[in-house]
Parts: structure tokens; C-alpha cells; sequence
């Protein structure tokens, strides 16, 4: 079980290091750090896609490692979307 006192949530920034990983500056861009500064989850936009309707499709990536797993990790990247 993940301790919620051993992780900080980082404010959405443009400023936050995702090496590379994210392409495009947006509010659901999230990093998710150790209390050691270790990287547990990022979440963001890569890019944007044009649809055969005119609409935007959004592509997003998420990195996770230990200790969360996929079923968390993709849970807290669907909580951004409200």
C-alpha cells in the first residue's frame, strides 16, 4: 500500500523536468516525486491530433515506477480529467 505522506504532488508547471517525455505545456501535466526525489509518476501531454471532424484528440503519456502500479498510476492520470 502506497503511504500518501511519502509522496508530494508537485504543482502543474511548465518548469517541472519531464526529460523529454512530455512535448506540450498543459494543466494536466503532473509529476509525482518520492520523498527521496525519485520519480514515481509523470503525466502529459505529448501532442495534439486533428480528427477527421474537426475536433482536437489530446495524446497524453504516463511514467510510473515502484511503489505505485499500473492500476494507480493510470487512476490518479484519470483524476486529472474530471
Amino acid at each position: 500500500m502506497v503511504c500518501p505522506s511519502a509522496l508530494t504532488l508537485l504543482p502543474c508547471s511548465r518548469s517541472l523536468d519531464f526529460e523529454g517525455r512530455v512535448l506540450e505545456a498543459s494543466v494536466k501535466n503532473m509529476q509525482i516525486i518520492d520523498r527521496h526525489g525519485k520519480c514515481c509518476l509523470q503525466f502529459g501531454r505529448v501532442s495534439r491530433v486533428q480528427t477527421h471532424t474537426s475536433l482536437q484528440t489530446h495524446v497524453f503519456v504516463c511514467d510510473y515506477a515502484a511503489p505505485l502500479n499500473a492500476l494507480r498510476a493510470f487512476a490518479l492520470c484519470l483524476a486529472r480529467f474530471r
